[in-house]
Order: C-alpha cells, then structure tokens, then sequence
C-alpha cells in the first residue's frame, strides 16, 4: 500500500513518475523485464480510445491497461495480452501513460509506430468478454488465464511456438500435463 501512496505522492509533487513494468499483460509491448512506463496526471477527462491508463482497483492494486471504449461513467479496459475486459471507473484512474522506455529508447505515445501498432493490434482483437469488477467472476478469469495463458506469455515460455503459432492448443496441453505431473511426483516424495 505505500507503493501506492508514493506513486499519487510523486505525481503530485513531480507531475510524472516513471517506472518499471511488472507483469505480462501489456505484450508484445511492454516486458516486464526490460521496459519501462512514464505516467502523468491526468489532465483531460475523459480519456480517450487506445490511452494508457494507471488505475487502482478498490483493493488497492495499480493496473496499467489499454482503454478500449469510452462510456459515459467508466472506461472498458484490456491488457494486450488479455482477454477479458474491465469495466474501470473514471474515478479508478490515478494517471495517464505518456510514453514509455522499449529496450532502452523513449517512445511518446504519439509516435507514428506506436500508433500504427494501436491500429494493427488493438482493433483486431476481437474475442474478448467483459469480466466486470465482482470478486468471483475474476477469480474465474485468473483461472482462465492460469489455464490458458495468452500467446506472447506462451511464446515467452515456448520460443518454437512462434515460429508455429498454429500449434498453441497443443503447447497448452502439453503445458498442462507437465504441471499434473510434477505435482504427482511431487506427493510422492
């Protein structure tokens, strides 16, 4: 909770915060291990399709995700690297992305690349489902997403899977069985 606190606490009182990435729901485009986020007050509300806004969920946890609609009252929100939509409120957002740091390089939001990947990535994703904000219907997301990682975190596990993307049902099943049978090996020391 102080991470918290520090992080409004430096927004206010330097206007930005930079900071590392953690977690993989913004591949292809941000890696927890390299990359980095600039993040600014938010100073026109509301915010707009595609934005990059950091959020606090009612239980404190900071979530950067990509505004994929605009409503009245809330933002409907994704990873990259998700499925499920979050219906976020407006009030939930504590700052926007101004840019980021890719291996080392600044890259504003308003980079023609940047904005091409937008269009190319974003606007095709179409099988995602809004999970809402009830504590159990996300827990049967996480699950989802424990059973059925997302491609890039697959590809981060199993680099041949992109050279054969065809095939990620079976390196979910593979993924899978190796997970049984490590836990029955496992009770049986």
């Amino acid at each position: 909770m102080s991470e918290l606190n520090n992080v409004e606490r430096v927004l206010r009182e330097q206007g930005f915060v930079v900071a590392p990435v953690k977690g993989d729901s913004m591949l292809p485009m941000l890696d927890e291990k390299r990359d980095a986020v600039k993040i600014v007050p938010v100073t026109r509300t509301p915010l707009e399709k595609y934005d990059l806004p950091l959020y606090r969920r009612p239980g404190g946890q900071l979530v950067l995700h990509r505004i994929l609609e605009v409503k009245r009252r809330h933002y409907v929100i994704c990873g990259d690297n998700r499925r499920e939509l979050e219906k976020v409120p407006h009030r939930w957002v504590i700052g926007v992305t101004e840019g980021f740091f890719k291996d080392g390089k600044y890259v504003p939001v308003t980079d023609p690349e940047y904005r091409e990947y937008l269009e190319r990535h974003c606007a095709s994703v179409k099988d995602r489902t809004i999970i809402g904000n009830r504590p159990a219907t996300a827990k049967k997301a996480s699950l989802g997403r424990r059973l059925f990682p997302g491609y890039y975190t697959m590809v981060r596990l199993y680099p041949s899977l992109e050279r054969a993307p065809f095939l990620l049902p079976v390196m979910w099943g593979a993924r899978m069985v190796k997970k049984i049978f490590a836990k029955l090996t496992r009770g049986k020391k």
